[in-house]
């Protein structure tokens, strides 16, 4: 399976292009967006990295610690996690693993939000509505007969436009 992720290694010790996407389970690409289901094992630790593309990840299963600055945050199940473009961080899986869907935005869809304000430029993480909105996203995406781009960019956007009212 070809991966659609735009991750590149920060660390100098850069682990094989095969290593990540050995924990994508499915990926695709509708409405400007691309999205990627991933599954990691308990103790599975991602180098310091960073994306290319603003990204929003929902924990769809389980845990993991993301670190980025000075900071490690754990981040749990039902909670949607933003992430501008080029902010390094690493993650360590805890427990019994976790699972994440990607969704890596195309910078003109971020375009199209522009006049309703301003996208946060660090790492910010959102339950409520936000995340509830994020778990309709990845059920659109596992309905791949029914993956809809007009749902699915609705769904982004409204993802985007619950953000920012918190």
């Amino acid at each position: 399976m070809s991966s659609l992720l735009t991750r590149r290694s920060i660390t100098k010790k850069t682990p094989t292009q095969e290593d990540f996407p050995r924990f994508h389970v499915r990926s695709g690409g509708v409405a400007g967006s691309y999205f990627t289901e991933t599954r990691h094992p308990a103790g599975y630790r991602i180098p310091r990295h960073a994306h290319e593309m603003t990204s929003l990840y929902p924990v769809l299963r389980g845990s993991l610690t993301e670190q980025f600055d000075r900071e490690n945050v754990e981040r749990k199940t039902d909670e949607l996690i933003f992430t501008p473009p080029d902010a390094p961080r690493s993650n360590v899986f805890l427990g019994r693993g976790g699972s994440c869907l990607i969704v890596e935005l195309n910078p003109m869809v971020i375009s199209r939000t522009v006049e309703c304000g301003k996208l946060p430029n660090s790492l910010k993480s959102f339950r409520g509505q936000p995340a509830w909105l994020a778990n309709r996203l990845y059920k659109e995406f596992c309905c791949s007969d029914a993956f809809s781009p007009l749902v699915v960019e609705g769904l982004v956007l409204e993802i985007i436009g619950a953000s920012r009212k918190l």
